[in-house]
């Protein structure tokens, strides 16, 4: 019988305080972006086959599909400070953002309430990651869950 997955909150302690002290990561590579018309769904699967999240576009949001094929959606004003256009490359961004990013730390395959509302799904192996503002040496306050595959293939250690 297969195990279900912790239920674990986004604010747990074990997540914040590894986040405060974590290794910081740039987003690497480039991206494909479509602007929502608004109503479309977009179901994120991880390159294993889980279903991390699934949630619903809003008009004017981005719907993001990374090199690895795995697709996610974010607000406008999110999208206008984590990516920018590639020069000479209709609808291809180049990532700006950064993170700070941890391993799951609970040791079971986990879900938890996303901040769009949606629950997100990570297995035992899933970063647990939040923005960070260079500028301000502040975290974003949203963790979230990424696939360890999709984390290795795009975000690197700042050195």
């Amino acid at each position: 019988m297969e195990k279900l997955p912790l239920e674990i909150s986004r604010h747990d302690e074990r997540i914040l305080k590894g986040l405060e002290v974590a290794l910081l990561y740039k987003k690497q590579g480039e991206v494909r972006v479509q602007i929502a018309k608004g109503g479309e769904e977009v179901i994120t699967m991880l390159a294993e086959g889980t279903t991390e999240t699934k949630n619903v576009a809003r008009p004017g949001d981005a719907i993001i599909t990374n090199p690895g094929g795995e697709q996610y959606i974010i607000d406008a004003v999110k999208f206008n400070k984590r990516y920018e256009p590639k020069m000479g490359a209709d609808g291809v961004y180049v990532a700006k953002g950064y993170c700070r990013a941890i391993n799951n730390p609970f040791g079971a395959p986990i879900t938890m309430m996303a901040s769009w509302g949606e629950m997100q799904n990570g297995a035992v192996d899933c970063k647990l990651a939040d923005t960070f503002d260079p500028e301000t040496g502040k975290l974003g306050g949203q963790p979230y869950i990424i696939g360890f595959k999709e984390f290795s293939q795009t975000y690197k250690p700042v050195e």
